[in-house]
């Protein structure tokens, strides 16, 4: 500290390397149970007590409103234009809607839909 003026120290960092991979239509990061440190303190994955669930994504702690809990990542999928069936009948359910792309869905490869895989 120099006069009360704070001055940055840095240092060679060390352990995971952590990177911004966006998945696309074909392609989802290699990295797929990288375990990204900031979910580690918000989210758990664990059995549900809902009848006829598996597994399940649980808060770790108390989150106030608006708070990111965790990022999800799979292949990005959108919905034909003249389809009048809905993602939540097909057999694999295991989708979110895309914030980026109104008509899309963020889908789970079935490989990844389960801790046991």
């Amino acid at each position: 500290e120099y006069n009360c003026i704070k001055v940055p120290v840095f240092s060679k960092p060390d352990g995971e390397f952590f990177k911004k991979e966006v998945s696309t239509t074909e392609w989802l990061t290699p990295n797929t149970m990288l375990e990204d440190p900031y979910e580690l303190r918000t989210v758990y994955v664990g059995p549900s007590k809902t009848p006829g669930a598996e597994e399940g994504l649980f808060a770790a702690r108390d989150l106030k409103p608006n708070t990111i809990a965790a990022f999800y990542n799979g292949i990005r999928r959108q919905k034909p234009a003249d389809s009048t069936s809905t993602w939540q009948l097909q057999a694999n359910a295991y989708k979110i809607f895309d914030p980026t792309n109104k008509h899309g869905v963020i889908d789970i490869l079935s490989e990844y839909q389960s801790l046991e895989k």
